[in-house]
């Protein structure tokens, strides 16, 4: 509601009212898990056309809502999505199961905290050779309905291949912060949650690339 009345940019809100976009965020996924402990013991109808159904629609609305006013149904939308999915019952599911997407899994809150410094570092580079060739490598393009400037080298092909080299990357140097930072810090904050919680467990962590 806060971010509805008082937000110019809906859930693209990312400075001043942000925090409503989080706690939005956050009890939409509590409920998420509440309606799945609620419905856990039920069998999902129909779960292939459930799964492929309902990722189209995520596809759909993410196309269609943009930063306007029905992107503050995102949270919601995502809501039903991972509650289809937390049944794991379809072909989808069986294809998340497998190991390369476990592994981009494993990787994911450190590729989730990687993926813009190297975006950042890719622009400081493109600055750079600007700078040092004269060649300009920023176009000027509009996305989500504003102007903004990205680097473009032209053939779509090449563009493809660039795209995919930065993904490898990301990749890359996610696997290295996930076994060199990720897990000795989880070692190390689990150690210090066993010693001032009273000697009890913490939960086990998957550590498969340790």
């Amino acid at each position: 509601l806060v971010l509805g009345l008082y937000s110019p940019h809906y859930i693209k809100t990312v400075v001043g009212l942000a925090v409503a976009r989080c706690i939005l965020g956050f009890f939409a996924g509590y409920l998420a898990y509440r309606i799945w402990q609620a419905s856990a013991r039920l069998r999902l109808p129909w779960p292939t056309v459930a799964e492929v159904g309902t990722a189209l629609g995520v596809g759909v609305f993410v196309s269609l809502a943009g930063s306007g006013p029905y992107s503050l149904l995102a949270p919601f939308v995502f809501l039903a999505a991972v509650w289809v999915f937390a049944f794991e019952a379809g072909p989808l599911s069986r294809l998340l199961k497998t190991r390369p997407l476990q592994f981009i899994g494993e990787l994911s809150y450190s590729i989730y905290m990687v993926h813009l410094i190297i975006v950042v570092g890719i622009a400081i580079a493109a600055k750079l050779l600007v700078r040092v060739t004269g060649v300009n490598v920023f176009v000027d393009v509009t996305l989500a309905e504003a102007s903004q400037k990205v680097i473009s080298f032209g053939h779509p092909l090449l563009m493809d291949l660039m795209a995919l080299i930065y993904l490898g990357v990301v990749i890359g140097v996610s696997a290295l912060t996930y076994r060199y930072v990720e897990i000795p810090a989880r070692r190390y904050f689990n150690g210090l949650s066993n010693r001032f919680g009273g000697g009890r467990r913490t939960a086990p962590t998957n550590e498969r690339l340790a």
